[in-house]
């Protein structure tokens, strides 16, 4: 069983993530609003940065590199 304990707001319409290489941070494309939050991954713990990276369009798909 999923518990939700804590929620954080990213921008509209989020519709794909993306993981670091190294696994510290998260990338939530917006598609509304045309850019990516950036989320720092501690552990369990899921800070927002506070930065956005704007996107020339709308975010249509996310992936990160092959390992």
């Amino acid at each position: 069983m999923t518990k939700v304990s804590d929620e954080i707001e990213v921008g509209g319409l989020a519709e794909g993530v993306a993981f670091s290489p190294d696994g510290n941070y998260a990338y939530i494309g917006n598609f509304l609003d045309s850019n990516m939050s950036i989320m720092r991954i501690n552990g369990t713990q899921v800070t927002d940065t506070g930065n956005k990276l704007q996107l020339p369009g709308h975010p249509a798909s996310l992936r990160g590199a092959p390992k």
